[in-house]
């Protein structure tokens, strides 16, 4: 039976603003950012969420716990959700990092999938990390719609591990804060070579003033076709 997993972005936090390096530094939420989880509430109450998973790190905790203020169960959160963790580089921002590990910045855009950051993980080692957990959900929850909070890295390497993508396309993706990401999973009676199907990326409709909306994955219960 199929899942449908809804992948949320954190909302901003101040840093994303500035455009400084979070990682697994526990950064909260800015007003905006409260905001707009707020607004993704109202786009999750159209759908029959079953169960939610968010990144213990708080800003996607917060997500959750704000979006999902009104629903009738537990959030479980876990590390294995958190972004990539930037090591010695978090805290700073990009201008910084060249200057003081000019090697390793240079090493970082020669292999941005397989390097890691001094007292980091690759990218290749958080994909890893989240696609295991993301297969776990969809085996644990056959037929269900299940919210998944976490941050921006780990949605797309969610989907690129999902659609068999090369984990290098990362750059060309790009999720906005407090966006929305659908994947459907064909589970047990999928053919099984290609049980996944990216349904939306990057949704931010919930996000624009005044815009009605009708979210066409709201019931969705039979096979993707």
């Amino acid at each position: 039976m199929p899942t449908h997993i809804v992948l949320i972005r954190h909302g901003e936090t101040d840093w994303n603003r500035l455009q400084r390096i979070q990682g697994h530094q526990n950064v909260p939420l800015s007003p905006l950012g409260e905001q707009q989880a707020g607004q993704v509430g109202r786009r999750l109450r159209q759908l029959d969420i079953a169960a939610a998973y968010a990144s213990d790190l708080d800003r996607a905790a917060r997500t959750a716990d704000i979006a999902l203020a009104d629903w009738n169960g537990r959030v479980v959160h876990t590390d294995s959700l958190r972004e990539r963790c930037f090591g010695e580089w978090e805290g700073r921002l990009w201008p910084e990092i060249e200057k003081t590990f000019p090697t390793d910045a240079r090493r970082f855009h020669e292999d941005p999938v397989g390097f890691s950051p001094p007292g980091g993980e690759s990218w290749n080692q958080m994909q890893e990390r989240v696609f295991n957990k993301i297969e776990g959900i969809a085996r644990d929850h056959p037929d269900q719609t299940v919210a998944v909070f976490t941050s921006g890295g780990p949605c797309k390497a969610a989907i690129l591990a999902a659609l068999g993508l090369p984990a290098g396309q990362w750059r060309l993706w790009v999720a906005g804060n407090a966006s929305l990401h659908r994947l459907w999973h064909a589970g047990a009676n999928g053919n099984g070579t290609k049980p996944w199907r990216l349904l939306s990326f990057n949704d931010v409709a919930h996000l624009e003033p005044g815009r009605i909306f009708s979210d066409p994955s709201a019931n969705l219960k039979e096979k993707v076709e």
